[in-house]
């Protein structure tokens, strides 16, 4: 009788840690597919001093689903942490992003992007979307007046 109990009991236990993982490979997979996690990995791999401060081939980990610190995510606006990995060194991209909402597309863009290295600590904002903005109404402006 204990034995068939146990085997219930293991077998209740082996499906729900499987079902438990199957989930959570589904959501770790729905965000990598989201505009905001790959916009910013894509920015990434185009920042040439990332690439050589973590070296390439560079990858993106897993995100933290459990941390509202590291992966907060509402219907206009995403706030994530991205474990890299480069051949020298480890890193965590950090990411601000929003969706503005009745736009013809519901299009997310990247706001900020930081990158900190892990082994030193050191952090730095690489990409700024509002000073892309201001810099294009520069041109733009400077270009009207010639």
């Amino acid at each position: 009788m204990t034995s068939n109990l146990f085997k219930v009991g293991l077998s209740i236990s082996v499906v729900a840690v499987g079902g438990s993982l199957w989930i959570e490979k589904r959501m770790q997979n729905k965000f990598r597919s989201e505009d905001y996690y790959q916009q910013a990995v894509l920015l990434l791999h185009k920042y040439e001093p990332g690439a050589q401060i973590l070296g390439r081939p560079m990858y993106a980990g897993r995100l933290n689903l459990g941390s509202k610190d590291e992966c907060s995510i509402s219907a206009v606006s995403a706030q994530l942490s991205i474990p890299v990995k480069g051949s020298k060194q480890n890193g965590i991209l950090h990411v601000l992003a929003s969706k503005q909402i009745g736009a013809t597309e519901d299009k997310w863009d990247i706001d900020q992007l930081d990158l900190e290295v892990k082994a030193t600590g050191q952090k730095w904002k690489f990409y700024d979307k509002s000073l892309k903005q201001e810099s294009s109404s520069n041109r733009g402006s400077m270009e009207d007046t010639s």
